[in-house]
């Protein structure tokens, strides 16, 4: 590869024999990163979590609560 010392003998040399602490360092740094390195891992989407929050609200309203839902809408007038 062209390094000569330390970053080439930290992770390809001693490769068998690296301390606990650099293993863990280097786990924690995968953990950061590995949202932005694998593809497949997705966040859910924040507003379709908010839709799918409104609709089940949305199907446990009563009448009442509807009639109020809609006329803060404007969609009903009485």
């Amino acid at each position: 590869m062209g390094h000569k010392g330390g970053i080439e003998g930290k992770y390809t040399t001693n490769k068998g024999i690296l301390p606990e602490i650099l293993v863990n360092e280097m786990k924690d740094a995968f953990k950061r990163s590995e949202e932005f390195l694998d593809l497949e891992m997705k966040e859910e989407d924040p507003v379709l979590k908010q839709k799918e929050q409104v609709k089940n609200e949305l199907e446990k309203a009563t009448p009442e609560q509807m009639q109020k839902i809609l006329r803060m809408l404007g969609v009903c007038k009485s």
